[in-house]
């Protein structure tokens, strides 16, 4: 049998697999759980004001079709929000097996 180099994108990701000790699994965390944090909180902050704002113009009565417009803070909080919970939690496993 062999070596098998499996080349990662970050440092400490360069692995050999030995296929003589077969099957080989490796679990890598890519993700940075502090930016992740990081960018669920500016989500919250980014979206869910124009969406406070939103809501409660319609709810008091007040509302104009010009508020429409802050949705697309909302929508874009969304994508930032959805972002962070995948670098949070993003991991990449594999295996190799005969």
């Amino acid at each position: 049998m062999g070596t098998i180099r499996i080349n990662g994108s970050g440092k400490g990701m360069n692995t050999n697999v030995d296929t003589a000790h077969l099957p080989f699994e490796w679990e890598s965390s890519k993700g940075s759980k502090a930016a992740g944090v990081f960018l669920v909180i500016f989500a919250l902050f980014w979206g869910g004001m124009p969406t406070a704002i939103l809501v409660g113009s319609i709810a008091s009565g007040k509302f104009e079709p010009e508020i429409l417009f802050t949705l697309i803070f909302t929508v874009i909080g969304i994508g930032i929000f959805i972002g962070g919970l995948a670098l949070f939690r993003y991991k990449k496993t594999g295996s190799f097996s005969k």
